[in-house]
């Protein structure tokens, strides 16, 4: 099985799931992009820095949860593929937390506008990201002026 394979928090390993997820849609699935991408105003890693970027991203350490998320917000800003990378990124933090954490993920957010703060403000704005544990299990993470809600699925 593939996810036995991976080296998990490595780029590799991100791009192993992104080929097997949308080989069938994409040519490109499982490469890295070779143009610069944006979402709305905002610019993902420029190309010319993409590389130094994912290998700064492998060096991050992962063994705790605020150090999984750091990586994952990361990782997000480089986007490292032209599509897909939301649905990949999200696998394989999920991969690291449950073999750290033994935890599985589970985000709720309540619109696009506050997922879109939450994966690109740490550019925009001057805060890191901070979290909160409410009796163990959820997690409230703050943002700059923006709140999030977490849980762990035990």
């Amino acid at each position: 099985r593939i996810l036995n394979t991976l080296k998990l928090g490595k780029f590799s390993s991100l791009a192993k799931i992104h080929k097997y997820l949308l080989d069938e849609i994409y040519n490109f699935a499982g490469e890295l992009r070779t143009v610069n991408i944006a979402k709305g105003n905002f610019r993902f890693a420029p190309l010319m820095y993409l590389d130094a970027a994912l290998k700064h991203i492998d060096k991050m350490p992962q063994s705790t949860f605020d150090e999984i998320i750091e990586k994952y917000v990361e990782m997000n800003i480089a986007h490292p593929f032209r599509e897909g990378n939301g649905r990949s990124t999200r696998i394989w933090v999920d991969l690291m937390l449950k073999d750290s954490l033994s935890k599985t993920l589970v985000i709720f957010l309540l619109n696009m506008f506050f997922y879109k703060l939450f994966t690109f403000s740490t550019l925009i704005g001057p805060s890191r990201p901070s979290f909160i544990m409410i009796k163990s299990v959820p997690i409230i993470m703050k943002l700059g002026h923006s709140l999030f809600l977490f849980t762990l699925k035990l």
